[in-house]
């Protein structure tokens, strides 16, 4: 039963994430005196996001964790679960940091249950929506980075780092900056996440014994996951909305969780 759990833990989340209302930072409405400024806080939007994107991450397991009656916990009620628990996450530690998710959850998520569905099933992440070839390119970029199996741990982390200097002190465009960042800080947290883990790879320790999991390669979770994180955050910027907000933070973590646990699905329906 823990595996039908799953599905609807990843079909609520990925809702969330790549249907939220779009709210947040919008760099043209701070009044900020040169671009310089304005880089900073490009900068400081992408990096708390990176950040939060593992913390909630840690939160999505906290709640699968902590529900042991798997039969009992139907659709309807694992959405008001979790409807009241992300929004008390989103309400106490993002507004904190004067983010305004006070829309966090849209009202038509029962419209795009099928349709996100079908996504998963078919093993895709939603359509990316990049609003010229500079955010595509920086995209290609991130994740051919993190798909190198030639690199060392240290070395992906080396490549996102000098990336990121590199977008820094080269992009004149704010938009394009504070999209690019934000997938970058998203994949370095998320690679710096799973290569680390133990925790989430317990958590599904029992859907099988021992002798049959040789199928899961925890190797590869978190590489195919780094695609999900970045594209959640990335497309959470839709229309040129040079704004970070539910889709941004919510969209890497559906995607991040999403991509760990879509093997598991694949595995087992």
């Amino acid at each position: 039963m823990k595996r039908f759990f799953l599905l609807h833990f990843l079909m609520i989340v990925s809702i969330f994430a790549f249907w939220g209302c779009q709210k947040g930072i919008n760099l043209d409405d701070v009044s900020i005196p040169n671009r310089s400024s304005q880089t900073n806080l490009a900068i400081q939007i992408a990096e708390e996001v990176g950040i939060m994107h593992n913390e909630g991450l840690d939160y999505c397991y906290s709640k699968l964790n902590a529900i042991n009656n798997i039969e009992f916990v139907f659709e309807d009620s694992l959405k008001m679960l979790l409807d009241r628990e992300i929004k008390l996450y989103a309400d106490s530690y993002i507004a904190s940091k004067r983010y305004d998710f006070s829309d966090v959850f849209c009202s038509n998520i029962d419209n795009n249950i099928s349709v996100t569905l079908n996504k998963v099933f078919n093993d895709s992440l939603p359509t990316l929506i990049f609003q010229n070839r500079v955010q595509a390119m920086y995209y290609d970029s991130i994740i051919s980075i993190v798909e190198n199996e030639l690199l060392s741990y240290n070395d992906v982390l080396l490549y996102l780092n000098t990336l990121k200097e590199n977008v820094i002190n080269n992009f004149s465009n704010q938009e394009d900056l504070l999209v690019v960042l934000v997938g970058i800080e998203v994949a370095k947290n998320s690679y710096i996440y799973w290569y680390n883990d133990v925790k989430w790879k317990s958590l599904f320790a029992d859907l099988k014994s021992s002798s049959d999991r040789k199928w899961f390669d925890w190797g590869n979770v978190w590489d195919g996951d780094i695609a999900g994180a970045v594209g959640g955050a990335i497309g959470g910027l839709p229309g040129g909305l040079p704004g970070v907000g539910t889709g941004a933070l919510l969209g890497g973590i559906g995607g991040s969780a999403g991509m760990a646990v879509i093997q598991v699905i694949h595995h087992w329906i």
